[in-house]
């Protein structure tokens, strides 16, 4: 896992220049077909209020929960990963600087 993890960074950008009005086309296409479709392409945390706003997390987004200490970040984060693992039949991974593996699945069992 570690070796596929860190090959992600030595990846090249393939994608080619774009203009910015070019992404507004692409984007605003996007936006109508997923009016069409509520669920759109992203994976949904089942956080109705969340999903609304960010039309679910994209595959190529990387998300970074943060906050003061105690204010629940790793019981949301894990609630995520919980509900899109369910929802969508997928895998997720979790980093923590701050827990071991074991107590991150402690944490898991618990909600």
């Amino acid at each position: 896992v570690e070796l596929k993890v860190s090959s992600l960074s030595q990846r090249k950008v393939t994608e080619k220049m774009a203009t910015s009005a070019e992404i507004l086309v692409e984007a605003l296409e996007d936006l109508q077909s997923s009016k069409k479709d509520r669920f759109g392409k992203g994976y949904f945390s089942q956080y109705e209020d969340l999903d609304t706003i960010l039309q679910g997390f994209q595959n190529t987004d990387m998300i970074i929960l943060a906050g003061r200490p105690s204010m629940g970040k790793t019981a949301l984060a894990l609630n995520f990963l919980r509900n899109i693992a369910n929802a969508y039949n997928v895998p997720v991974i979790f980093f923590s600087l701050e827990m071991s593996r074991k107590q991150i699945i402690y944490r898991l069992l618990s909600i």
